[in-house]
């Protein structure tokens, strides 16, 4: 158990030095010493990390293996958040691959803990990797939906320039220039998306009403493009 913790930390700390190699070789050697105990915690543990490593080496099948691997080890502890965590990350890798019918179902899963547990911070984490996926998938009612609830559940605690993106996109598909305009002024203080700025500033407040994320924005990436 010492040796499996003290793996498990040294690849910890090569991951957060960068040393990716470094720290796959110690966690593998913590997922051996694992094999021997009966420990899924501290084996979920290791496994989410080896995710986020191999996720961080752009490694996304190899990354999204070790996140399940976490989500079954944390689910026979009953650590709900982890398994929770483990599910958005997953989510979040297959994002990054533009497989969403696959990032939606965990991602979701963590939806669901974190408005049940009032989990408000891991909410805020959660909303915002829902958002970008709906709008990649150019999916507006549903990406609507999921920018409501950052005020139905007071938990904006982090990256506020995209939040102010996402509203201002919203203002202007319903013909509210101006109140999108108000609003691109807060996320460029706080930092926000040039392109999606650009487009926003260019729309004249003609009181029309856009229909879908296109209007606004033509060469807005489909699914079949990078975002």
């Amino acid at each position: 158990d010492e040796r499996a913790r003290a793996m498990y930390q040294h690849g910890l700390v090569m991951h957060s030095t960068g040393k990716s190699a470094e720290a796959i070789f110690a966690l593998m050697a913590a997922e051996e010493s694992c094999r021997a105990l009966d420990n899924p915690h501290l084996e979920g543990l290791v496994y989410r990390t080896m995710g986020a490593v191999y996720g961080a080496e752009l490694l996304s099948d190899t990354a999204i293996e070790a996140y399940a691997k976490a989500c079954d080890c944390f689910q026979r502890a009953g650590l709900e958040y982890h398994d929770a965590h483990s599910k958005l990350l997953m989510g979040a890798t297959y994002g990054r691959l533009r497989n969403f019918d696959d990032a939606l179902p965990p991602m979701h899963a963590a939806l669901e803990y974190a408005i049940d547990n009032h989990a408000d911070g891991f909410l805020c984490n959660v909303l915002h990797e829902l958002a970008q996926v709906y709008l990649q998938r150019g999916e507006y009612r549903e990406f609507v939906d999921v920018v409501t609830l950052f005020d139905k559940h007071d938990c904006l605690f982090f990256n506020k320039s995209d939040y102010y993106c996402y509203r201002a996109i919203m203002a202007t598909c319903e013909g509210e220039i101006r109140s999108a305009h108000e609003l691109i002024d807060y996320a460029v203080r706080s930092g926000a998306w040039a392109e999606v700025v650009e487009n926003l500033e260019e729309l004249e407040d003609d009181g029309e009403i856009y229909e879908s994320i296109e209007d606004i924005w033509p060469d807005y990436p489909s699914k079949d493009d990078f975002f």
